[in-house]
């Protein structure tokens, strides 16, 4: 992507330990990766990022990763949670680093405080809402 796009590679800085460990966990899955570079920035909470005609603040939302953000995209009414909020379930937290406290506190304070239609997109699975979350989550 840098070399193609001229990307940058965006982290909190209390998951980038995790570029260097890449090939290693790899092998304990039996799979192959490489390493990543070193990243070009780091994430902060609160942080706005601009590309093309986006404008994103960044959320940390640790629980999952002691790193983890989720990219609020406010014009659009849209939120990319990744692995901290699915629909009707939350993210791992059996992973180094992870806490289950730390994620539903995460939830409750950084994600639940934004407007009930706000979209919400997962690093996989189907697509929700907040206010669906609120309502609905289990965990909750």
């Amino acid at each position: 992507a840098v070399a193609v796009f001229g990307a940058r590679l965006l982290i909190h800085q209390n998951d980038a330990p995790m570029l260097g460990r890449v090939a290693e966990v790899a092998r304990m899955y039996g799979m192959h990766g490489e390493n990543s570079p070193e990243s070009d920035e780091y994430l902060v909470d609160g942080m706005e990022i601009s590309f093309g005609d986006c404008r994103l603040k960044v959320l940390h939302t640790p629980g999952h990763t002691q790193g983890g953000c989720c990219l609020y995209f406010e014009k659009e009414n849209r939120v990319i949670t990744g692995d901290t909020l699915f629909a009707d379930s939350i993210g791992r937290t059996d992973l180094p680093g992870g806490s289950h406290e730390q994620l539903l506190e995460s939830i409750r304070t950084r994600l639940f405080t934004l407007p009930d239609n706000v979209a919400a997109f997962p690093g996989h699975g189907p697509d929700t809402t907040i206010g669906h979350e609120k309502r609905c989550n289990p965990y909750f």
